[in-house]
């Protein structure tokens, strides 16, 4: 059951509803910072569960420097990531819950269109939206590809982003909450048991969080208990044989797609590239923003979304293509030409490339940036975007 929300939701509405945000402390404490500012700009009412399990006082001296509503937290040894999120909505009373990792951060005024939508529909207890991918540093690289506007898509792979999702606490008391026995997969699981259990889900159709793509993030980390917890998760949903081996493999390309280390995973990568490529011959291609999940392939013209938490009203940019291009831009009341920067060397789905770099200043509205860009000369593909 699912119902697709249009981009023109409100935004801002007077709710009488309450969030819990779940916040699980152990690593990448430097990246706290980002997501509770990302928490505190939001205009509806939220609560957080901080719950450090970090080894260091770092995540508490962060905490008390801001200003974020914390309801229930501490600062100590834990059962795991699953164990400390269901503790904290234990702890908590807010009327939608949600998880946001450290390393992860919401767009302005997301938890406000979310609220909208809830709100609205008093039968949907699922909502989530798009997410961007950034690197470590916060450069824009794409947006979440495995999104997909239909739930019983779960059944395939992890098609709803973890930090874009918000439920009811209602329904997550009718399945049980999370997992806590799962270390990898206890969003695939929860989505899958809200599903079975015929929650109602609304796709919004905006970008709500920001995932940063890191090499030490578990998602990175090629673990084997990550494949066998994809495996039961496959098996106990019914999924056959087949169709669990082809999204372990579709998993294990994407891992291949980040870091390759051997001579046999370069093999593997190539072989199973040209597979997909085949594939995609005889699809249509997922497109969000005008960009193709996947491959970062522009079609025609592409926004890019990124949240801004500083002060000034304008933003330096700069454009990596993998091509050269003439570059034109529309940001708000603004556009032109991107100037050309030269060339420059990345790292790019896992391989050294040269890219083709472009500058210019954008305006920041509401706390948003937000970039048109397009080319006469196609095709081309975005690498990533940078806003300083």
């Amino acid at each position: 059951m699912i119902t697709r929300i249009a981009t023109g939701t409100l935004r801002h509405l007077d709710s009488r509803l309450s969030f819990s945000i779940a916040v699980p402390i152990r690593d990448h404490v430097e990246f706290l910072e980002t997501a509770l500012r990302s928490v505190e700009s939001q205009n509806v009412a939220v609560e957080v569960a901080a719950l450090d399990a970090s080894d260091d006082d770092r995540a508490q001296q962060i905490l008390t420097a801001h200003r974020v509503p914390v309801a229930y937290g501490y600062h100590r040894r834990d059962g795991g990531q699953a164990a400390a999120i269901h503790d904290g909505w234990a702890h908590t009373s807010g009327d939608i819950v949600a998880w946001l990792n450290v390393d992860d951060f919401y767009f302005r005024h997301a938890l406000d269109r979310v609220a909208a939508v809830f709100e609205a529909q008093r039968d949907v207890d699922v909502v989530y939206g798009h997410a961007v991918h950034v690197s470590e540093d916060g450069d824009f690289l794409g947006y979440f590809p495995a999104i997909d506007t239909n739930p019983q898509s779960l059944t395939r792979g992890c098609s709803v982003c973890q930090p874009a999702c918000f439920v009811r606490r209602r329904a997550i008391e009718q399945v049980g909450g999370v997992n806590t026995a799962l270390h990898y997969t206890m969003d695939w699981d929860l989505w899958l048991r809200l599903h079975r259990a015929g929650c109602r889900f609304a796709f919004l159709d905006a970008p709500l969080a920001v995932v940063r793509i890191h090499a030490a993030t578990k998602t990175m980390s090629r673990a084997p208990q990550r494949y066998r917890e994809i495996a039961a998760l496959l098996k106990g949903a019914g999924v056959s044989s087949t169709s669990r081996a082809r999204t372990l493999a579709a998993f294990y390309r994407y891992d291949l797609q980040q870091q390759r280390s051997s001579a046999f995973d370069r093999v593997a990568y190539g072989l199973m590239s040209f597979i997909a490529s085949l594939r995609r011959r005889t699809s249509s291609p997922l497109v969000v923003r005008g960009i193709e999940c996947w491959t970062n392939q522009v079609h025609g013209r592409c926004r890019v979304e990124l949240p801004w938490f500083g002060d000034a009203s304008d933003a330096s940019i700069t454009v990596t293509t993998d091509r050269p291009v003439d570059l034109a831009f529309e940001s708000g009341p603004r556009a032109g030409a991107l100037a050309t920067d030269g060339t420059v060397k990345l790292r790019h789905d896992g391989e050294d490339v040269q890219g083709h770099r472009y500058v210019g200043r954008v305006p920041i509205e509401d706390g948003t940036l937000s970039v048109s860009l397009s080319a006469e000369r196609a095709p081309w593909r975005l690498l990533r975007m940078r806003a300083s």
